[in-house]
């Protein structure tokens, strides 16, 4: 991301912390306590090599990533689950679309289950049911007295149900890989 100045309220202070705890909350919402916002803690969200460390559900692998970080700009992840007892071995891929960049406080995306080549597929090709085509991912952070950032992680757009709580529980996973690759 280029910026010549910093916003007004840009919190590039924050650390990103091994041991800081995520707080749970609603279905929609995700708090870890990271300092995602310095730089080099936002460049863990925003850059491919970093995204595939952490992207994915736990005993995922993130194969492949890009990102074209600009309001407009696409991106395209890979999370790669290993086979098990009643599961196989499972390429599933999500892309999508910047719609607003705010440096170092916002992201906002325009997500979509796709193939390899970033082309929208439905949810059905990877057997979930009741899932739009697309859906809205907010990412937002906030600076912490403590030096530390909140990060919110909103899905719009998801169905309730245990569809939906699978995808929280693979978005805390996720989360948790992130923490746990610093």
């Amino acid at each position: 991301m280029e910026s010549a100045a910093e916003p007004p309220g840009s919190v590039l202070g924050g650390k990103l912390n091994k041991g800081d705890a995520y707080e749970r909350t609603t279905a929609t919402s995700y708090w870890p306590r990271a300092g995602c916002t310095s730089r080099k803690g936002l460049g863990r969200l925003t850059e491919p090599e970093q995204i595939m460390k952490w992207w994915g559900p736990k005993d995922f692998t993130s194969p492949a990533a890009k990102v074209d970080l600009r309001v407009g700009g696409k991106y395209l992840f890979c999370m790669h689950g290993q086979p098990g007892p009643d599961a196989p071995a499972m390429d599933m891929w999500s892309g999508g679309t910047y719609d607003e960049v705010v440096p170092l406080q916002k992201l906002v995306c325009l997500d979509s289950f796709s193939n390899e080549n970033g082309d929208v597929v439905p949810a059905s090709a990877y057997g979930l049911t009741d899932f739009p085509d697309v859906m809205r991912i907010t990412l937002e952070f906030e600076a912490l007295p403590d030096g530390n950032t909140k990060l919110t992680v909103t899905h719009e757009g998801t169905p309730a149900g245990a569809q939906f709580d699978d995808m929280e529980q693979g978005w805390n996973q996720s989360l948790d890989k992130l923490a746990g690759s610093l």
